[in-house]
């Protein structure tokens, strides 16, 4: 009711304007503005609230948004260069921060330190530690290092942590942190949750919803795994850049601007036209709820929202059996025709709406219905 109010003010100091633009305008901002507000509202009450408070460590924040303690961490992997700075240095800094966070003692954080077995495989080795507390997660399976048959008397002082040198099975992680030191003197940490605590929180349709995600994605890494493994293209090195020297700047701008991949060569380019945005009917349909909201009681009010771009005006044949020779004309004078012919379309849809006949299918002619404009502009509608 507000939104007519404001559309018949606006009407009234530019009888120009176009009411069903201005309403769709407007209707997209005010989703807009819910989704910031909703997101707002998420930051400071959702999940994410102790980003809001400097008084809370970032871990025990992330970890009490699923209800867990640095109690629930049961594995450490460590970045691990075996050499006498790093692993001293590194695992005083998770020692102190176990502290630091009240984990009981007693409470072992079983350590995993990898590079005796892949040696140091430098920028991957983040992912690689991950991957693997993944399949601890997965498992349950801690793995043991090997060649700790002989643990330094420095590292003995760290009683949160345990270097276990042979494999354990236990009943189940529930969390783990990753580090990853050194590269520059930079560092980060990662901590990761079993995915029970996210399915705990989703209801059957999301969680089957999710599942099909997943499964889906498996096939995809199945297939990409496969044909790297069988074509010897496991790693696809770049030969130039996935934009056009033409398209640098656009690309460089536009934060919306994706790349597509070519399914017979498998590279990466960026269209050299914009994707076409699909239809979004919710729009429509809050537009069209406002209308009728505000209609009288013996009207039909018809309601239609198209995007500009879904028009293709350079089918001759499409233009003919839908368009007079007037409407033609216009349209093609005027500063913008896509826009006009995309008009003048969604017109005849929202006029075919409000008289509740039975059409004639999709591929119907709507040359019966002439949209033209009379003196000062304003739509005239004629059917025959």
């Amino acid at each position: 009711m507000y939104l007519q109010e404001e559309v018949s003010a606006a009407k009234e100091q530019d009888s120009s304007l176009d009411e069903t633009e201005y309403m769709e305008d407007r209707v997209q901002h005010i989703e807009l503005e819910a989704r910031r507000q909703e997101k707002d509202a998420l930051n400071s009450l959702g999940n994410n609230f102790w980003k809001q408070d400097s008084r809370i460590a970032p871990l025990r924040g992330a970890l009490a948004t699923w209800g867990l303690t640095v109690n629930d961490i049961g594995v450490a992997s460590f970045h691990g260069t075996s050499t006498v700075a790093n692993d001293k240095n590194e695992t005083d800094v998770i020692n102190q921060q176990m502290k630091h966070l009240g984990r009981a003692k007693g409470n072992a954080l079983l350590g995993i330190f990898q590079k005796y077995l892949t040696g140091h495989p430098k920028g991957a080795a983040g992912a690689w530690m991950f991957n693997g507390c993944l399949q601890v997660l997965n498992t349950g399976l801690v793995p043991g290092n090997r060649n700790a048959d002989n643990v330094d008397q420095v590292l003995e002082k760290f009683d949160h942590i345990v270097f276990p040198s042979r494999s354990i099975q236990t009943d189940g992680v529930n969390a783990f942190s990753v580090t990853s030191f050194g590269f520059g003197q930079k560092g980060a940490q990662a901590i990761g949750i079993h995915p029970k605590y996210l399915f705990a929180t989703l209801d059957q349709a999301q969680y089957q919803t999710y599942k099909q995600k997943v499964e889906q994605r498996q096939k995809k890494a199945y297939r990409y795994f496969h044909d790297g493994f069988i074509n010897n293209t496991m790693f696809r090195a770049k030969s130039k850049a996935p934009f056009e020297d033409s398209q640098q700047s656009q690309v460089f701008l536009n934060p919306d601007a994706r790349v597509t991949i070519d399914k017979k060569t498998a590279e990466y380019t960026y269209p050299t036209t914009a994707p076409k945005k699909l239809r979004d009917q919710s729009q429509t349909l809050m537009v069209e709820a406002l209308v009728k909201a505000n209609a009288g009681g013996n009207s039909n009010p018809g309601v239609d929202v198209e995007d500009i771009n879904a028009i293709n005006i350079e089918n001759e044949t499409f233009i003919e059996r839908n368009f007079t020779a007037e409407e033609v004309a216009y349209c093609r004078k005027a500063p913008n025709p896509q826009a006009s012919f995309a008009g003048k379309w969604s017109a005849k849809e929202a006029v075919f709406k409000s008289l509740k006949v039975q059409g004639q299918g999709a591929g119907a002619p709507m040359k019966d219905i002439e949209i033209l404009n009379d003196e000062s502009g304003a739509p005239t509608v004629t059917v025959s």
